[in-house]
């Protein structure tokens, strides 16, 4: 069974080009078909998702947030608005003009439609759900940039193809281009501002579950009619942090380029400058793995192997060496290449050249500097001997 496809009828009288060298530009139906296409329907398949997820946590907006998030869905509201005018004006002016595209163009029409749509409700979701930055998650975020860099081309190339504007097509062609690309940028200011960290103090129960009417008794029928009848919300939380900043590189909100440049210390630097600092509740939470309980779970583990396998034979060193021993070595690494690179001062440079041989002296402030570097106090031989090497 072979699949034959129109291309006449798919793209119009151009056809399917990617490059067009009399114009140098993309084929308008390479546009329509890989360009607009896959990158409205990423944008509105991950703002569908966000639509379905359900935090519970409730977000409290400023008034300037407040009126950035309005300002983004009057954009949105135009971006999906801008479609359906092009076509109804170039019906009106010229029915041919729509099909010249063929049906790629009213395809990718559509798409920008529903996808558009979708996005206005996720957008009305983050007044108060979501995410605590009103510039949304990272994944709407790119997905709405791949969707700015497609606008930039099709708006280029409405633009040298109606730049005589000799026609009432072309200025509507052009109207429309520059009103999308003037929308884009628009949406763009409005994610300059990030979020307040202030969280609401209500918190919601789960609908689920109830273990108050379970743990006592209750029929399953009274249960589904006192969660229906009974309130969402549970009052207020007294001891709440409304600036809690979480646990310190929580592998759900941290990746490695975070953690390789200290990016997570942000929140904390920032929340000190506003001055909300003041007792060791105010900083992170230590992680799971370096809390005592699980430190202590793991070292009772580790004694009670060494015990099973040599038994009144314990050492204590080996425990340590077996439990922390590769962050031992990496940090002693870095430590020993930090004195090295430090011996290579230009006090040193005498007779650390590569023309000298190495002595006796050399090796003697190595081992001194090795040793006076440790946790202990510098002792007055080290301090002879780096003075005297010197």
């Amino acid at each position: 069974m072979t699949v034959t496809i129109n291309e006449t009828r798919l793209c119009g009288p151009a056809k399917f080009v990617v490059w067009n060298n009399t114009e140098d530009d993309f084929g308008k139906c390479f546009q329509n078909l890989v360009l607009i296409f896959p990158t409205q329907v990423l944008l509105g398949v991950v703002s569908s998702y966000y639509l379905g997820f359900q935090a519970t946590q409730w977000f409290l907006r400023t008034r300037f947030q407040k009126q950035m998030l309005l300002c983004r869905s009057l954009v949105i509201l135009i971006l999906t608005i801008i479609p359906i005018c092009r076509s109804i004006a170039l019906y009106t002016l010229d029915r041919d003009s729509i099909l010249a595209e063929g049906e790629a163009g009213v395809l990718s029409g559509a798409v920008e439609c529903l996808c558009w749509s979708l996005h206005l409700m996720y957008s009305y979701l983050l007044y108060h759900r979501i995410s605590l930055s009103i510039r949304g998650p990272s994944p709407v975020i790119w997905a709405w940039f791949l969707c700015l860099a497609v606008t930039i081309v099709e708006c280029r190339t409405a633009i040298r193809n109606s730049k005589p504007l000799l026609t009432q097509t072309d200025k509507v062609i052009f109207t429309s281009a520059v009103a999308s690309l003037i929308s884009q940028f628009i949406y763009l200011l409005t994610l300059i501002p990030s979020g307040d960290q202030r969280s609401s103090h209500y918190e919601e129960l789960n609908r689920e579950t109830e273990p108050l009417l379970t743990d006592v008794g209750f029929s399953q029928s009274y249960r589904r009619q006192m969660l229906v009848s009974t309130p969402n919300y549970g009052g207020f939380v007294e001891d709440s942090d409304p600036y809690y900043l979480g646990v310190a590189k929580d592998s759900a909100k941290v990746n490695w380029l975070n953690k390789l440049f200290f990016v997570w210390v942000n929140p904390l630097i920032s929340k000190g400058r506003r001055g909300n600092l003041h007792t060791s509740d105010d900083v992170y939470d230590l992680p799971d793995t370096l809390t005592v309980h699980n430190i202590n779970s793991l070292f009772k583990a580790r004694w009670d192997k060494e015990e099973k396998l040599k038994p009144g034979n314990v050492k204590l060193f080996r425990i340590l060496r077996n439990c922390y021993g590769k962050e031992f070595l990496g940090i002693g690494g870095l430590k020993f290449s930090t004195i090295v690179q430090g011996l290579r001062a230009p006090s040193s440079s005498t007779w650390w050249s590569p023309s000298s041989r190495p002595n006796k002296k050399m090796w003697h402030t190595v081992t001194c500097t090795l040793s006076c570097s440790g946790p202990r106090p510098s002792s007055p031989q080290c301090a002879v001997a780096t003075s005297t090497s010197s």
